[in-house]
């Protein structure tokens, strides 16, 4: 989730604000080891309406 914030110019703790708060911030897998991973063109699109 840190480089998902990185790459929406906003803190970690931010972006978790963002992602409790919206649903259309959900998260598409999370690995074995516990990273929650975003596709670019939702972060993009998430940005773009916000």
């Amino acid at each position: 989730m840190t480089e998902a914030a990185q790459y929406c110019g906003v803190s970690p703790q931010t972006f978790w604000r963002w992602r409790k708060r919206n649903k259309d911030l959900q998260d598409i897998e999370l690995t074995a080891g516990g990273v929650v991973q975003f596709r670019a063109e939702d972060l993009d699109e998430f940005l773009k309406n916000k």
